[in-house]
């Protein structure tokens, strides 16, 4: 196996017959072991040109090992995450788009993993967003501090994996990563299905650590098929407001809960009323953040609006005091 790890290494690339040679080696054996995901990792590192196909490989053989092979299987424990975060996380951040993918498919075969990770991946899309390049690029480049429709469709995916096929809300790790990429990039010509995104998610959160039932992040986080038509931007204001406000009106509110308990399915779900005091201070600390309203945060604020019939008196005060 060290042969023919270092040799691969040597090289400085990584062509077809590697990857055969490894998938050969790696599947012959009963097990995937940790000395295996080790030296992919490692190769994972090497500068030169490197074949889809050692990508596709990357992606399955670690996966398998961590979700399928390792204990507890089918989830990502405490242990496992801070590994994962570890290897991957050299300095830090995730570097490469193999490593960025790699996370992003751990978080959609596992049935559960802890919110850090989830955040980790978040992190890195914020990073590329801000650069211009990175993991998320996969290689390429856009304009720096700029959200295109690539990195929305990332953001997407990210969120749906996490959520996986049960009513879990987004979280507040995760709404604090989209608020600092809307502050980075609220000043820039974003793709429009960012705003969409944006609002539903923050307003996703707030709803669900109130208390409210949640429907599939699909569901809640799905993309309205009239953000492709070209509209004005008071009529997108509108229909955006009121498409946020379609999306969440199944939304219901059961008896106080805390997030964690809402996350493993702990609490019996019922009919809803208004975002609570707490929610609401933490929504008015992140709004002034910046120091204004934007455009995302305006259509945010009046689709609570909408959805509630009223917002909390904090938020309502910030609205006047940015007109």
């Amino acid at each position: 196996m060290a042969d023919l790890f270092g040799e691969i290494a040597a090289r400085g690339r990584i062509g077809e017959d590697d990857v055969s040679a490894l998938r050969r080696m790696i599947y012959g054996a009963p097990r995937v072991t940790r000395e295996v995901v080790d030296r992919l990792f490692d190769l994972d590192h090497v500068g030169g040109e490197k074949v889809p196909a050692w990508h596709a490989l990357y992606v399955e053989a670690i996966t398998g090992f961590l979700v399928e092979q390792e204990e507890p299987q089918g989830y990502v424990d405490e242990a496992n995450a801070d590994w994962i975060i570890a290897r991957i996380g050299r300095d830090g951040r995730i570097e490469t788009a193999s490593e960025l993918d790699l996370l992003v498919t751990i978080l959609e075969k596992s049935k559960h993993s802890p919110v850090r990770l989830v955040r980790f991946a978040l992190e890195a899309v914020k990073d590329t967003v801000i650069a211009g390049e990175g993991p998320g690029r996969g290689g390429g480049t856009h304009a720096a501090g700029v959200v295109d429709a690539a990195d929305v469709a990332l953001l997407r995916r990210i969120l749906y994996a996490f959520g996986g096929d049960g009513h879990i809300g987004i979280t507040r790790a995760e709404a604090e990563a989209l608020f600092e990429i809307n502050d980075a990039t609220s000043a820039a010509d974003n793709h429009v299905d960012w705003t969409d995104l944006f609002v539903k998610a923050i307003a996703n959160n707030v709803l669900f650590v109130s208390g409210y039932a949640v429907p599939t992040r699909q569901e809640a986080l799905r993309r309205e098929a009239w953000l492709d038509e070209p509209i004005s931007v008071p009529a997108f204001f509108g229909r955006m407001v009121t498409g946020v406000a379609d999306v969440l009106a199944g939304y219901g509110v059961p008896e106080a809960v805390t997030e964690d308990d809402a996350i493993h399915g702990s609490v019996d779900l019922g009919s809803a009323e208004t975002v609570d005091d707490e929610e609401a201070r933490w929504l008015a600390r992140r709004l002034a953040h910046d120091g204004g309203l934007d455009v995302n945060e305006r259509i945010l604020l009046a689709s609570l609006r909408e959805l509630t019939g009223d917002l909390h008196p904090l938020l309502q005060t910030i609205v006047e005091n940015a007109n």
